[in-house]
């Protein structure tokens, strides 16, 4: 009698422990998922100047720097960001050719409709490409130092026009 109310008992807390696997993610006071980018919040208008490359327009946010030296390629820095925690862009015929060799993570993005794919690579770096309407060449994107799902970042990204 007492090992059937002890197994009993141990199925009952079994079955509590399991029944709280498997709930819904985490969600923020806005019914929003923690982690991801699919909650219901208006997108954040990023206000800023488009520069203008030899390939390309891009904008560059209020509150970041232009460090482009060279009309072939654009490189923003937010002001006061460390050394290195910028975003670079430019137009390449090979776009990511070569990186396969190295141990990388794959990552994939659908950003300003276009499908992204590239590399996570030294802990905080993404080196991405996509093919824009309007260049026969690649568009690749390096991010060091911020998330891919940063407001500024993805408006960045999206402003890329072709010329």
């Amino acid at each position: 009698m007492k090992k059937s109310i002890a197994l009993i008992l141990t199925i009952i807390l079994g079955m509590t422990l399991l029944a709280g696997c498997g709930g819904d993610a985490k969600t923020d006071e806005n019914n929003n998922s923690q982690g991801d980018n699919k909650g219901t919040n208006p997108p954040v208008e990023i206000k800023g100047i488009t520069v203008e490359m030899n390939d390309f327009t891009i904008l560059c946010p209020d509150g970041w720097e232009d460090q482009t030296d060279n009309p072939s390629y654009s490189k923003f820095q937010k002001n006061g960001a460390n050394v290195g925690c910028d975003i670079v862009v430019q137009f390449s015929g090979s776009g990511l050719d070569g990186w396969e060799d190295y141990d990388y993570d794959k990552v994939s993005y659908n950003i300003g409709g276009y499908f992204w794919e590239g590399y996570f690579y030294f802990g905080d770096m993404y080196a991405i490409a996509a093919k824009i309407t309007g260049s026969d060449k690649m568009c690749v994107v390096k991010v060091g130092g911020y998330k891919m799902d940063d407001p500024e970042i993805i408006a960045i990204i999206e402003s890329i026009k072709a010329k």
